[in-house]
């Protein structure tokens, strides 16, 4: 409509100055002839204003208001539970509407990435719950039915009581992750002989590495070497590595815990162990939930799968990153590094004799 006045103002004005040239130069027929030609001149414009309002009506539509109804419509549906469909493009849209078009297809392609992993985590969890249970309670009632002998019954008790503490550390885990994930754990950095720990762990393995008749190797840059981390959360994920490289290694290999300086103001942890290794093709998914490579998984009947996940998450909450380095049929290395710190003044440094 703007246009249409436009038009319509200069045609006015033009007849004006048309008007006063023809008096000027006493030529009316002039006049005549410019007025019988002016309303097909108005009505000329008036039909390409018309259009031009049209197409531009068009493509307005086309590239800002059908995309961002096709924005609404997708975000309605994720809202209400569907989110397998992905928002096209028009070739021609705006570059604002296609970016925010790129975005929200983005964003859509996170929900889904995540809708799955909940998925494949309610089933893990409904899995490794239900194995155990199951197990207690069909032993449960055979105890009870009478279908096994008194003699036995403590033996199976005893099978009971691992598959209860197997839960427990399932649900402890996931509170773990839990915790994490909010945003809940709170890990306090101070000063500590990361050494001092690599060594307790090491000492309540010796049962088991003596069953597997282990070579033990502990080398280190020095008696004591002081990192800046929360000691307990170290703790656990030093516990983790190790509880899997003392399960997965060969008999009569080698155990191998190494804390040496990385050069860079670091100290970098490492456990290695001579054995199977780990499978390239299984390599990237070692650090999710649940995760059990073929081979380990009749290895391991007690294990939640969760491990090294959690010790993950506590590496990366410490600004570092949990490594793996393994050859299959080989070795499987653990590692990561914490920063250097100094003696803390007035600690005494535990002793286990």
């Amino acid at each position: 409509m703007f246009f249409i006045s436009s038009v319509a103002a200069f045609a006015v004005l033009l007849s004006a100055e048309v008007l006063v040239f023809c008096f000027a130069d006493k030529t009316v027929s002039l006049l005549v002839s410019f007025f019988a030609v002016l309303p097909l001149y108005m009505l000329v414009m008036a039909l390409l204003s018309f259009r031009l309002c049209s197409e531009l009506k068009k493509e307005r539509y086309e590239t800002i208001e059908k995309p961002l109804s096709a924005i609404k419509e997708a975000l309605v549906k994720c809202k209400n539970g569907n989110i397998t469909e992905s928002i096209g493009i028009p070739h021609d849209s705006a570059p604002e509407i296609s970016e925010l078009c790129d975005a929200v297809n983005g964003m859509l392609s996170s929900v889904r990435a995540l809708d799955k992993m909940r998925s494949n985590f309610m089933s893990s969890v409904s899995h490794d719950m239900r194995t155990p249970m199951t197990t207690i309670s069909g032993f449960i009632d055979c105890i009870l039915d009478g279908a096994i002998a008194p003699e036995k019954q403590e033996q199976y008790l005893r099978l009971i009581k691992s598959e209860v503490m197997r839960l427990s550390r399932l649900v402890s885990s996931l509170l773990d992750i839990a915790r994490i994930q909010a945003g809940d754990r709170e890990f306090i950095k101070e000063p500590f002989d990361v050494c001092e720990t690599a060594r307790v762990i090491l000492f309540s393995f010796e049962k088991l590495i003596d069953e597997k008749k282990l070579n033990v190797e502990f080398d280190t840059d020095a008696d004591n070497l002081f990192v800046t981390a929360d000691e307990d959360a170290i703790h656990q994920v030093i516990y983790n590595i190790a509880d899997n490289a003392v399960k997965f290694s060969k008999t009569g290999g080698t155990l191998e815990f190494s804390l040496k300086r990385d050069g860079n103001g670091g100290i970098e942890i490492s456990v290695r162990n001579e054995g199977e290794g780990i499978p390239y093709e299984d390599q990237p998914f070692v650090f999710e939930r649940f995760f059990k490579s073929d081979k380990t998984r009749g290895l391991d009947k007690n294990g939640s799968g969760l491990g090294m996940y959690i010790s993950k998450a506590i590496t990366d909450a410490h600004g570092s990153e949990l490594k793996l380095e393994s050859v299959p049929e080989s070795f499987c290395r653990f590692y990561f590094t914490l920063p250097e710190a100094d003696k803390p003044i007035n600690r005494r440094l535990k002793r286990y004799d």
